[in-house]
């Protein structure tokens, strides 16, 4: 089905965008939201809106029916989509949906099929890169660990000599950070070094600039344990990080497996 059909029977025509918000706040949310049926995308996009972001980094999207249903609900209410190259081939692709700015410019990364995507954002408050990454899963092997291994060590390479000076990094890392409770024998060195690349990037991971001593999860199984996957990192240049928590309802109340992460960020510096 072409976009403009699927357009046209979800009802993918954009509202009036207020864009005062961009002018002085970055309102990041980012979700994992596990390959939405038709049902669940629904819902995720009632969810999703009524979080208020201006910004939103999208992972685990795939290119059915659902992924399909939940990026022309998000354009029906404002949002402008910024999708990687190929997405309709991928098996799953991290999206970004921002609304209320000047300018959004898509930056060309199909070197990562579909797992990074990123754009320059513009308002009166300037220049803003917003970079989701959907990290490959931990399959607690060694063939899982090589993947991640490979993908983390390229797109810190891409970061280093890409990211902008004003830069949000965020989405589902599946990684976690070094001495993370309960600890969880199956992250290996290369998963602790791809956290701390960020924060030598100069990006502060923002939940723990705001709780450093909070003890959230975004992502639990029974077998497996409780893990802070999810994660969001704002270069100080980008402006005054004013609060950033997980919202465990899209988990709780099944809209999908994993927890939001929101951040806000006064940009008026």
């Amino acid at each position: 089905m072409s976009d403009a059909i699927q357009d046209l029977l979800f009802g993918a025509f954009s509202q009036p965008v207020d864009d005062t918000l961009a002018h002085r706040q970055l309102a990041v949310c980012a979700l994992n939201v596990q390959g939405p049926s038709v049902n669940r995308a629904e819902r995720l996009a009632e969810w999703l809106t009524s979080t208020g972001s201006n910004a939103l980094i999208l992972t685990e999207l795939h290119p059915s029916d659902g992924g399909r249903r939940l990026i022309a609900s998000l354009r029906a209410t404002g949002y402008e989509t910024v999708l990687p190259s190929g997405w309709q081939n991928a098996k799953h692709f991290c999206a970004l949906a921002v609304k209320g700015f000047a300018d959004v410019k898509p930056a060309d990364l199909t070197a990562f099929d579909g797992r990074v995507t990123a754009a320059t954002l513009s308002s009166k408050a300037g220049e803003i890169q917003l970079v989701g990454i959907y990290g490959p899963t931990n399959g607690m092997t060694d063939l899982s660990s090589a993947s991640r291994a490979d993908f983390q060590g390229r797109c810190l390479a891409w970061l280093r000599h890409n990211a902008a000076k004003r830069v949000v990094i965020g989405g589902d890392l599946n990684t976690i950070e070094p001495g993370h409770q309960p600890p969880l024998p199956h992250f290996r060195d290369h998963d602790y070094a791809f956290y701390r690349g960020l924060i030598e990037l100069g990006a502060n991971d923002a939940y723990r600039a705001v709780q450093p001593d909070g003890e959230d999860h975004s992502w639990t199984n029974p077998l497996h344990g409780a893990q802070r996957l999810d994660h969001i990192f704002v270069s100080p240049a980008a402006g005054h990080l004013t609060s950033c928590t997980y919202d465990h309802y899209p988990r709780t109340g099944v809209l999908t497996d994993h927890s939001a992460i929101l951040a806000s960020i006064d940009t008026c510096i």
